[in-house]
Order: structure tokens, then C-alpha cells, then sequence
């Protein structure tokens, strides 16, 4: 399908609507859950399920369903993490005595896992540029009204 990605609507909520269009009252709903983390993650990804995916399940955009792409933004991770440590080691640039140089098999799997990770990160709201189109409400934000409603009815009450 052409053109861009249509937006969730909470997401659109999220943003204040901002070009006021029709917002899809039948669109499905999850409800907001940590998913489980999935067995096959490594050590690295797992740490990563843990920060991040607590970090997403505390500002209430994570769900159940959302277990794929946060796995697949963790198993990216893991394998830059493991892509880093084998370019520190050995370097950009690699090849025996005698052989040429040729570049290290790991940048371009470095490459390939950043890719795969942005376009996660993107997905999860993980980029500054991503946070900055939310307005996350968190049940201690009160809204003026709810705290001035209650001191009328007191007043009154008294009065």
C-alpha cells in the first residue's frame, strides 16, 4: 500500500488530533499489558526487554500485542551490541598477513541491526523526534477542573 502509514488513533489522541480529522470510533483496542518477554532473547536482549519494556508499560503504551516489536527492537539491539564488541576487538578493517585488507564482516551486520532498530524505535515512540509528537497523561496529572470541583461543592456545603 502507497502513501503513508495511517496513525492509531490513540496515537492521534495522544497528539491533540492535530489536523482535526475523523477519528476511527471502530478501531480495535487492546488493553494496556507487559507482555511477556520471549525465551529465545539473550542475556543483552533481555536486559534491554527489562529497561525498555518497563520504561514503555510505565507511560501506558504497551500491550500484549505489541510483544513482536518489542522483541525485535531487543534481538536488534543484542546484535549490535554483539557487532560492537567484534569490530572493538578486531577492528574496521581486518585480514590475515599476506591478504588484503577487506572491511570486518560485523560493520555491515552492525548496519543491517541499527536499520532494524531505528525503524523499532520508531514504532515504540523510542526517538526524540517520535516523544515529542505524544502527550503522555499520567493518572497523577489532575486535570484544574477536578481539583476546583471538589473545593466548590466544600464551599457551598459550608456557605
Amino acid at each position: 500500500m502507497k502513501g503513508r502509514k495511517p496513525i492509531p488513533t490513540k496515537i492521534k489522541l495522544l497528539r491533540g488530533n492535530p489536523g482535526k480529522r475523523r477519528l476511527n470510533a471502530a478501531e480495535p483496542q487492546v488493553p494496556i499489558s507487559m507482555p511477556e518477554m520471549p525465551s529465545w532473547l539473550d542475556k543483552t536482549g533481555r536486559a534491554e526487554w527489562e529497561r525498555v519494556g518497563g520504561l514503555l508499560h510505565r507511560v501506558g503504551v504497551l500491550s500484549r500485542v505489541d510483544a513482536a516489536a518489542l522483541a525485535g527492537y531487543c534481538a536488534a539491539f543484542s546484535v549490535v551490541a554483539k557487532a560492537m564488541r567484534s569490530i572493538g576487538r578486531d577492528g574496521i578493517h581486518i585480514g590475515a598477513a599476506g591478504e588484503a585488507v577487506r572491511r570486518n564482516p560485523a560493520c555491515t551486520t552492525l548496519n543491517q541491526a541499527l536499520a532494524q532498530m531505528r525503524a523499532y524505535m520508531v514504532e515504540l515512540g523510542l526517538t526524540p523526534s517520535a516523544r515529542t509528537r505524544l502527550t503522555v497523561v499520567t493518572p497523577e496529572a489532575k486535570d484544574a477542573l477536578e481539583e476546583f470541583l471538589p473545593k466548590l461543592s466544600t464551599n457551598a456545603a459550608a456557605g
